[in-house]
Protein backbone atom coordinates (compact mmCIF):
# COMPACT_ATOMS: atom_id res chain seq x y z
CA UNK A 1 0.00 0.00 0.00
CA UNK A 2 1.40 3.55 -1.14
CA UNK A 3 1.69 5.66 1.63
CA UNK A 4 -0.01 9.93 1.42
CA UNK A 5 3.38 10.93 1.92
CA UNK A 6 4.94 8.75 -0.80
CA UNK A 7 1.79 9.49 -3.20
CA UNK A 8 2.73 13.01 -2.62
CA UNK A 9 6.35 12.71 -3.44
CA UNK A 10 5.99 10.34 -6.43
CA UNK A 11 3.68 13.32 -8.22
CA UNK A 12 6.76 16.07 -7.49
CA UNK A 13 9.52 16.51 -10.06
CA UNK A 14 12.89 15.34 -9.41
CA UNK A 15 16.13 16.99 -10.81
CA UNK A 16 19.27 16.23 -9.66
CA UNK A 17 20.94 19.55 -10.11
CA UNK A 18 20.27 23.03 -10.03
CA UNK A 19 21.06 23.59 -13.25
CA UNK A 20 18.78 20.95 -14.83
CA UNK A 21 15.80 22.67 -12.33
CA UNK A 22 16.79 25.72 -14.22
CA UNK A 23 17.29 24.09 -17.56
CA UNK A 24 13.46 22.27 -16.63
CA UNK A 25 11.63 24.86 -15.27
CA UNK A 26 12.87 28.08 -16.98
CA UNK A 27 9.52 29.64 -15.67
CA UNK A 28 7.95 28.68 -12.74
CA UNK A 29 4.80 29.03 -11.63
CA UNK A 30 4.35 30.65 -7.95
CA UNK A 31 4.25 27.40 -5.51
CA UNK A 32 5.59 25.43 -8.03
CA UNK A 33 7.96 21.98 -6.12
CA UNK A 34 10.63 19.95 -7.66
CA UNK A 35 12.56 17.58 -5.45
CA UNK A 36 16.40 18.94 -6.04
CA UNK A 37 18.87 16.06 -5.00
CA UNK A 38 21.38 18.22 -4.92
CA UNK A 39 19.98 20.49 -2.51
CA UNK A 40 18.84 17.91 -0.77
CA UNK A 41 15.44 19.35 -0.56
CA UNK A 42 12.46 20.06 -1.95
CA UNK A 43 12.35 23.39 -3.37
CA UNK A 44 9.56 25.89 -4.26
CA UNK A 45 9.10 28.50 -5.98
CA UNK A 46 8.53 31.92 -4.26
CA UNK A 47 7.21 34.87 -6.42
CA UNK A 48 9.97 37.57 -4.26
CA UNK A 49 12.52 34.97 -3.20
CA UNK A 50 13.29 32.76 -6.13
CA UNK A 51 13.35 28.93 -5.18
CA UNK A 52 13.46 28.44 -1.68
CA UNK A 53 14.17 24.92 0.34
CA UNK A 54 10.50 23.78 1.70
CA UNK A 55 11.58 20.42 3.25
CA UNK A 56 15.02 18.87 3.50
CA UNK A 57 14.76 15.01 1.98
CA UNK A 58 15.70 12.76 4.60
CA UNK A 59 17.15 9.22 3.60
CA UNK A 60 18.16 5.95 5.74
CA UNK A 61 20.73 5.68 7.93
CA UNK A 62 24.34 4.76 6.72
CA UNK A 63 26.76 2.96 8.47
CA UNK A 64 30.17 3.56 8.08
CA UNK A 65 33.58 2.03 8.67
CA UNK A 66 36.23 4.09 11.17
CA UNK A 67 37.97 3.75 8.18
CA UNK A 68 35.76 6.08 6.43
CA UNK A 69 35.37 8.57 9.31
CA UNK A 70 39.02 9.06 9.25
CA UNK A 71 39.10 9.42 5.50
CA UNK A 72 35.69 11.46 5.30
CA UNK A 73 32.22 11.27 4.67
CA UNK A 74 30.90 12.30 1.12
CA UNK A 75 28.19 14.07 2.26
CA UNK A 76 26.69 14.34 -1.54
CA UNK A 77 25.69 10.38 -0.95
CA UNK A 78 24.86 11.15 2.94
CA UNK A 79 21.42 11.55 3.72
CA UNK A 80 21.61 12.38 6.93
CA UNK A 81 22.51 9.83 9.68
CA UNK A 82 25.61 8.41 9.93
CA UNK A 83 26.62 5.87 12.18
CA UNK A 84 29.72 4.36 13.53
CA UNK A 85 30.90 1.62 15.92
CA UNK A 86 34.32 2.69 17.68
CA UNK A 87 37.13 0.11 17.88
CA UNK A 88 39.57 2.52 18.89
CA UNK A 89 40.38 6.62 19.36
CA UNK A 90 39.17 8.07 16.22
CA UNK A 91 39.59 11.77 14.94
CA UNK A 92 36.57 12.37 12.64
CA UNK A 93 37.52 14.27 8.96
CA UNK A 94 35.98 16.94 7.41
CA UNK A 95 33.30 15.42 5.17
CA UNK A 96 34.02 15.76 1.53
CA UNK A 97 31.11 17.72 -1.07
CA UNK A 98 28.92 19.27 1.43
CA UNK A 99 26.42 21.82 0.66
CA UNK A 100 25.22 24.50 2.35
CA UNK A 101 22.55 23.85 5.09
CA UNK A 102 22.96 20.43 4.74
CA UNK A 103 23.07 18.40 8.07
CA UNK A 104 24.48 15.52 9.38
CA UNK A 105 23.52 13.27 12.54
CA UNK A 106 26.55 11.41 13.71
CA UNK A 107 25.57 8.38 16.15
CA UNK A 108 29.00 6.75 17.78
CA UNK A 109 28.66 3.15 19.30
CA UNK A 110 31.89 2.01 21.50
CA UNK A 111 32.38 -1.39 21.53
CA UNK A 112 32.77 -4.24 24.37
CA UNK A 113 36.50 -2.26 25.51
CA UNK A 114 34.73 1.15 25.10
CA UNK A 115 36.74 4.37 26.47
CA UNK A 116 37.35 5.11 22.64
CA UNK A 117 37.72 9.01 22.09
CA UNK A 118 35.83 11.08 19.71
CA UNK A 119 37.97 14.23 18.28
CA UNK A 120 36.77 16.85 15.77
CA UNK A 121 39.09 17.97 12.66
CA UNK A 122 39.07 21.60 12.56
CA UNK A 123 36.56 22.46 10.41
CA UNK A 124 34.00 20.99 12.95
CA UNK A 125 32.93 23.83 15.58
CA UNK A 126 31.50 21.15 18.59
CA UNK A 127 30.75 21.40 21.79
CA UNK A 128 31.41 17.60 22.00
CA UNK A 129 32.53 15.77 25.45
CA UNK A 130 33.99 12.22 25.92
CA UNK A 131 32.66 11.90 29.69
CA UNK A 132 30.85 8.31 29.82
CA UNK A 133 32.52 7.12 26.77
CA UNK A 134 32.01 3.36 28.39
CA UNK A 135 32.20 -0.60 26.61
CA UNK A 136 28.57 -0.80 24.80
CA UNK A 137 27.37 3.48 24.93
CA UNK A 138 26.38 5.59 22.34
CA UNK A 139 26.36 9.43 21.52
CA UNK A 140 24.63 11.59 19.01
CA UNK A 141 25.79 14.98 17.75
CA UNK A 142 24.31 16.76 14.80
CA UNK A 143 26.17 19.56 12.54
CA UNK A 144 25.30 21.66 10.01
CA UNK A 145 27.30 23.10 7.26
CA UNK A 146 27.27 27.01 7.10
CA UNK A 147 29.07 26.97 3.73
CA UNK A 148 32.45 27.07 5.68
CA UNK A 149 32.48 24.89 9.22
CA UNK A 150 30.25 22.44 9.94
CA UNK A 151 28.63 24.21 13.54
CA UNK A 152 27.19 21.94 16.09
CA UNK A 153 23.18 22.37 16.67
CA UNK A 154 22.59 19.56 18.85
CA UNK A 155 24.60 17.01 20.90
CA UNK A 156 24.04 14.66 24.13
CA UNK A 157 25.58 16.25 26.79
CA UNK A 158 26.78 12.19 27.86
CA UNK A 159 26.79 8.62 26.57
CA UNK A 160 24.46 6.53 27.16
Amino acid sequence: MTTPLARLLDAIPVVATTAERTSRFPSPYIDQRVQNKEAGAIQRYDASLGWVNEFAIIGPAIVVTETTLLAGVDASLVASLISCTLTAARLVAAPLNPTPGQRLTFTFIQNGTGGWAVTWNAIFKVNWTNTGNTANKRSSITVAYDGTNWIDVAAQSTWF
